[in-house]
């Protein structure tokens, strides 16, 4: 489940899809809820997929953790059709990295990934503790160390298949904001992320080793998009 820091806008993008495949909504169709209220979506001839903000007044919380879920609902081909997702909203980390770099490293602009589909929040709780407590390190080698375990462990929860996918239906629907002149190898850059990581956890958890890590990647994850 996707974290995020209480008291800020939260931004989810969500796939139109009906049996695995992506559709178009009935324009004026599309609408996400919380709490019983319902928000309208403009959409046109070509979405496929629509973002949601949750605005910071949303997201108050007065407990350690707090669970929000957003539904988005809409028409197509005649019926009615809705998909949910539900995230925590914490205490923010200390981190010096954020969903830019994520986006710089694999090479997508704002629009094509949005904040709500990198979650830096889990990798942060997915890291060791060590790690967590470099981030308040006064030596700036380990503190740069500990925020980049954190944003290469972001990058390792990506599969490369989605990251192709989605990079190839953002072109065909002309929502990019820049045109690539090159084929990305998202395995190689995920591969990258991993190799780093390891490196890093090597240097910053006593006792551990590439060949004893029960959290090393050997097999492709559970992809942020789907799920699968």
């Amino acid at each position: 489940m996707k974290r995020f820091p209480a008291d800020q806008n939260v931004t989810l993008r969500f796939d139109l899809m009906v049996g695995g495949e992506f559709v178009v909504p009935e324009i004026g169709s599309v609408v996400w809820s919380l709490n019983g209220t319902s928000t309208p979506i403009g959409t046109d001839a070509t979405t496929t997929f629509v973002t949601v903000t949750v605005p910071a007044s949303e997201n108050a919380k007065t407990d350690a953790v707090e669970k929000r879920t957003i539904t988005v609902s809409f028409t197509y081909a005649g019926f009615g059709y809705s998909q949910r997702q539900t995230y925590l909203l914490v205490d923010e980390p200390p981190l010096l990295v954020g969903p830019d770099e994520v986006r710089a490293f694999l090479g997508f602009s704002a629009d094509e990934l949005a904040d709500g589909d990198i979650d830096l929040l889990g990798a942060y709780y997915a890291v060791p503790e060590e790690i967590r407590t470099a981030l308040a390190s006064a030596d700036a080698h380990i503190l740069l160390q500990a925020n980049n375990a954190v944003l290469y462990r972001s990058i390792m929860s990506f599969s490369a298949e989605a990251l192709k996918l989605r990079v190839n239906q953002i072109e065909k629907s002309d929502q990019s904001s820049f045109q690539r002149f090159a084929d990305i190898d998202f395995r190689a850059l995920i591969d990258t992320a991993t190799s780093a990581y390891n490196d890093i956890i090597d240097d910053l958890v006593p006792g551990d080793s590439t060949g004893d890590r029960s959290y090393f990647l050997l097999s492709t994850p559970a992809d942020v998009f789907t799920g699968v």
